[in-house]
């Protein structure tokens, strides 16, 4: 029989009841996901309207990875320059006012385009 220093043989035994009570608590594997999924989930994520933490609970994902994978994605287009921003074409207005003011009691003020801006601010002021 081989001989094992007594401090080695109870770090052995240690290790080894370490390892059964993980098995006996039923821990589970650390869970791998695929790019695909990530982005998946991201976009789906994004069309639900729900919060993180809530869509995070509906899914079964740990928000944890969730909130890291947002984080990621966030990191990444800021990094190649594809964030969330977009270029927007604006069609001329139908409307002939820049703004409408509203002062209650149903009055309200809609200057005409190109009207002088320091009239409309004396007549915000008078009314006011």
């Amino acid at each position: 029989m081989k001989h094992v220093p007594k401090d080695e043989a109870n770090v052995a035994r240690t290790s080894e009841l370490t390892v059964e009570s993980a098995l006996k608590l039923g821990r589970k594997r650390h869970r791998r996901w695929t790019a695909e999924e990530k982005a998946g989930y991201l976009a789906q994520f994004a069309r639900s309207g729900r919060s993180a933490l809530a869509f995070s609970e509906e899914t079964g994902v740990p928000y944890s990875s969730f909130c890291q994978w947002r984080q990621q994605a966030r990191s990444e287009g800021e990094r190649t320059g594809s964030g969330r921003f977009a270029e927007v074409h604006v069609a001329a207005c139908a409307t002939s006012t820049v703004a409408t003011v509203y002062f209650g009691q149903g009055c309200r003020l809609e200057p005409p385009v190109g009207i002088d801006p320091q009239w409309v601010g004396a007549v915000i002021q008078a009314v006011g």
